[in-house]
C-alpha cells in the first residue's frame, strides 16, 4: 500500500494535539498507517486497535495517543515548505520513501535553507 502523506500528517497531528480531523473512508487504509507510524517509532499507542473497528472508534483511539520525539520530527518536516519537494522528488524515481528517509533528507533541506537564510557557509 503506497503513503497517504496528508493521512500521515493528519494522523499525527490528531495524536498531537486532539483536535485535527481525520478524514479516512477507508478503514484499512487508516489503520495501515496508524501501523506503519507506530512500528516505525513515531507513534505510541495506548492501546492495540482491532480490526473489526471504525473509522471513528480509531479516530476516538487517536486522542489517547502520543507522538515519539521522531514523531514530532516528521510532523516538523511535513510543516516545512521543501517537504513536498523531497515528496516529488522520490516519486519521481518511484521510491515510496521510507519515513526515516523523508525525515532526513527534509533535515538536510532545512539545514541547507537556513545556512542560506543566516549567510553561513558549512566549512
Amino acid at each position: 500500500m503506497y503513503r497517504n502523506w496528508k493521512l500521515l500528517k493528519d494522523i499525527l497531528e490528531e495524536a498531537s494535539v486532539g483536535n485535527c480531523t481525520v478524514s479516512s473512508n477507508d478503514v484499512n487504509e487508516l489503520q495501515h498507517h496508524i501501523k506503519l507510524l507506530h512500528d516505525s517509532g513515531y507513534l505510541n499507542l495506548s492501546n492495540q486497535i482491532k480490526n473489526d473497528s471504525t473509522a471513528q472508534q480509531i479516530i476516538a483511539n487517536l486522542n489517547k495517543c502520543s507522538l515519539t520525539m521522531k514523531g514530532y520530527d516528521l510532523l516538523d518536516c511535513m510543516y516545512y515548505k521543501g517537504f513536498e519537494k523531497v515528496i516529488e522528488g522520490l516519486n519521481n524515481l518511484n521510491i515510496n520513501g521510507p519515513l526515516d528517509l523523508v525525515v532526513e533528507l527534509t533535515q538536510k533541506l532545512i539545514k541547507k535553507d537556513m545556512m542560506n537564510y543566516l549567510c553561513l557557509d558549512e566549512s
